[in-house]
C-alpha cells in the first residue's frame, strides 16, 4: 500500500516530518542517494517528496515509490515540449496533457532512483503508457488530478490519500 499525504501553505520540512513520524520513531535523518533521492539509513519504510507551488506531497511505502506534482498555472513549456517526439507533441491539446506526460517521467525516475539528466532522453508516454528505453515501464504511473495540480505516483499496491 502507498499512502500519500498532501497539503497545501505549510512549511514543506515541517509536513514532511510529520508524515514520517506516523512511520518511524524519531529521531529521523534524512539522508540522500549519490542522485538525491531522500531515504532514511535502516529503516524499512520508502518515501518520495514533492513540491510545487505551495502545495507539497509525500508518499510513503513499503516498497520503492516515486512522485511527482506540477500546480497549473505556468502552461505548456515549449522548452521541454520540444525535447518529445512528434507522437508525444501531438498528444499535448494544453497544460493538463503537458502536466499529464511530465509528471509521468519524473514520478518513475524518482521511482529509480534516477536522475532528470540521466533517464529523461529514455523516456517517453504515448497513448497513456510510458516507456523507458523502448519497453512498457513497471510500474505504471497512476494519476490524480484537481483543480490546482496534477499528481503522479509510481510504486506497486493500492494508493491510499491521507490527512
Amino acid at each position: 500500500m502507498i499512502e500519500v499525504y498532501v497539503a497545501d501553505k505549510i512549511d514543506k520540512n515541517s509536513f514532511i516530518n510529520s508524515v514520517l513520524l506516523r512511520h518511524i520513531p524519531a529521531p529521523i535523518e534524512i539522508l540522500r542517494t549519490e542522485n538525491g533521492k531522500p531515504y532514511i539509513r535502516g529503516n524499512p519504510v520508502y518515501f518520495n517528496v514533492t513540491h510545487s507551488g505551495n502545495f507539497c506531497a509525500v508518499a510513503v511505502s513499503s516498497a520503492p515509490v516515486g512522485i511527482d506534482m506540477e500546480v497549473y498555472g505556468r502552461g505548456v513549456r515549449k522548452s521541454v515540449l520540444s525535447r518529445y517526439g512528434g507522437k508525444e507533441q501531438s498528444e499535448i491539446n494544453n497544460e493538463t496533457d503537458f502536466l499529464r506526460h511530465w509528471t509521468a517521467r519524473e514520478s518513475y525516475i524518482k521511482f529509480c532512483g534516477g536522475t532528470l539528466a540521466g533517464m529523461l532522453h529514455l523516456t517517453a508516454f504515448t497513448d497513456g503508457v510510458l516507456t523507458y528505453n523502448g519497453s512498457a515501464a513497471t510500474p505504471q504511473p497512476r494519476f490524480y488530478y484537481t483543480d490546482g495540480y496534477v499528481l503522479a505516483v509510481c510504486g506497486s499496491g493500492e494508493i491510499t490519500f491521507k490527512n
